[in-house]
């Protein structure tokens, strides 16, 4: 056994990635307990991408380096989030003009929300690449739609977070002189995820916030 296989021998195991003899002699143990720390947190990187997405994997993989945590939180105005449906890979996306519920993250963006205070005591999110807000398309009276298109947030713009015992938040949105809770609604004939407004908390989808900027 030469110098460098003794030092390699040395080196914690926490270490997954492979290291060689030159890349040995530069680690501390210090060293490698802080990379150890942050591989273990790449794990619960914003999105949960599935392994076949290797173009989302490489985007995330630089996201990771620019974000200090990837921990569910609560939503704080000035805070820029992204929104998923809770134990999922399931994201709150702004897509071809449409807002739906994309598996993981896109590139060129849509799912980065902007959470702002409003004076009526709710929440708005704007959409970080649009400008716009997060809002529910009024006239759609027994089964509401979504869309990111008003520049000012008023009532149909106003949202409130419901946090569950279980973990994360159902999503409400106001409406007329109540709130009706955001879910998900899959169909049969289509692999698209459907927003939905529903009366019932337990039929509605819990969210999770995990703050990117």
């Amino acid at each position: 056994m030469d110098r460098s296989d003794s030092l390699y021998m040395n080196i914690p195991q926490p270490i997954h990635t492979p290291v060689d003899a030159h890349s040995a002699k530069i680690h501390t143990p210090s060293r490698a307990q802080s990379n150890s720390s942050r591989q273990r947190r790449s794990h619960r990187i914003p999105g949960g991408f599935p392994e076949e997405d290797e173009a989302n994997q490489s985007f995330l993989t630089e996201k990771q380096s620019q974000v200090p945590g990837f921990d569910p939180e609560t939503p704080e105005a000035g805070g820029v989030y992204l929104i998923r449906q809770m134990g999922t890979n399931r994201t709150l996306t702004l897509t071809t003009g449409r807002v739906t519920v994309h598996y993981g993250t896109l590139p060129q963006g849509g799912w980065q929300w902007l959470c702002e205070d409003l004076k009526n005591g709710h929440m708005a999110f704007r959409e970080a690449v649009s400008g716009r807000y997060l809002g529910r398309c009024i006239g759609h009276t027994l089964r509401p739609r979504f869309h990111v298109e008003e520049k000012k947030a008023g009532n149909s713009e106003s949202w409130a977070l419901r946090p569950r015992k279980q973990g994360g938040y159902n999503l409400m949105v106001k409406r007329r002189r109540g709130l009706q809770t955001l879910t998900i609604v899959e169909k049969d004939d289509t692999s698209e995820l459907k927003l939905r407004m529903v009366k019932n908390h337990s039929e509605a989808v819990r969210w999770e916030f995990i703050k990117v900027a």
